[in-house]
């Protein structure tokens, strides 16, 4: 099984998530869940990450982090391995504790910010409690200044979202936590390949910001790449003085060549219903009449020496 991929840059954002091994109880009690809350200040503190939200369930957790530093994967093997050592010891558990390292989805804060903390303090709403101030272990509670707050937290991101005066924005964050569609948002339905809460344009933006080596690896951005690329194509083939039949076809060898689209993304692209074969046929014809037509054969040289 391959590991998810880590995306990890200075100042980026990342909702991280991971459960209990074969979705077991990881939280039995309330002194459990001061643990991991402990274990949390400490392993976030020394790698200077801040917690903008938090929710623990009883497999489970969400945290909403920054890192400054680029150091996610330090902080979360340091976190996960105080708490694991501790889960063991206590009830002589002698197997994994965690499903797995963790997921880590990079976030988009200009989009997302409000829907995802939103949708982290509401995660125990309906299967725990009938509303989040209720669940005891949740940032949403010291957002609303019930609780202490941990120094890990920082809530001024988000409040400031809904205004500069604190009382007010609370106000207006309790509005938006209990609106009427519930808990219908869900993180996973925005979240492109699993690594990436965000749009095209945020993943053009973050995109600068990798090594090539992880660029390559990230099926977003390949995804986008492949966009560029079939509208870079068919800009090339519309300006073709060919007949449209030839073009589609010149646009067909393209698209098979140069980019990693499936068979029924290309018929997407060119309105077409054809199968595999369909595709290798046209695609030969086009290659016979290359060894008679030299303009055709320039062009597929052309084609073969783009991107």
């Amino acid at each position: 099984m391959t590991r998810d991929l880590r995306i990890e840059f200075e100042n980026a954002f990342h909702h991280v998530i991971n459960r209990g091994y074969h979705k077991m109880n990881i939280f039995h009690c309330q002194a459990d869940f001061k643990r991991f809350i402990n274990d949390l200040e400490l392993s976030f503190e020394s790698h200077t990450l801040v917690i903008h939200a938090y929710c623990l369930m009883n497999n489970h957790f969400h945290l909403f982090t920054e890192t400054p530093h680029a150091n996610l994967q330090q902080a979360m093997h340091k976190l996960q391995s105080r708490y694991a050592s501790y889960y063991k010891a206590k009830y002589k558990h002698p197997g994994k504790v965690f499903e797995k390292r963790y997921k880590g989805i990079l976030v988009d804060t200009d989009s997302y910010a409000l829907d995802l903390t939103r949708y982290i303090h509401r995660n125990p709403v309906g299967p725990i409690v009938i509303d989040a101030a209720s669940w005891h272990a949740s940032s949403y509670r010291a957002y609303l200044g019930y609780d202490p707050k941990p120094k890990f937290l920082d809530t001024d991101l988000i409040l400031n979202n809904f205004d500069t005066d604190s009382r007010i924005a609370r106000q207006k964050m309790q509005k938006h936590m209990e609106r009427e569609e519930g808990n219908t948002w869900r993180a996973q339905d925005f979240t492109n390949s699993n690594s990436i809460l965000g749009s095209e344009s945020f993943i053009e933006r973050i995109q600068t910001k990798l090594p090539e080596a992880i660029d390559t690896e990230i099926p977003s951005l390949i995804q986008l790449k492949a966009k560029e690329k079939v509208t870079a194509l068919k800009s090339y083939v519309s300006c073709l003085k060919l007949p449209a039949r030839i073009q589609k076809a010149i646009l067909l060898y393209g698209l098979r060549k140069k980019t990693p689209l499936k068979t029924d993304q290309i018929n997407n692209v060119l309105g077409e219903d054809l199968s595999c074969s369909g595709i290798s046929n046209r695609i030969k014809s086009l290659m016979k009449r290359s060894h008679k037509d030299k303009n055709i054969a320039k062009i597929l040289i052309e084609i073969n020496s783009m991107f």
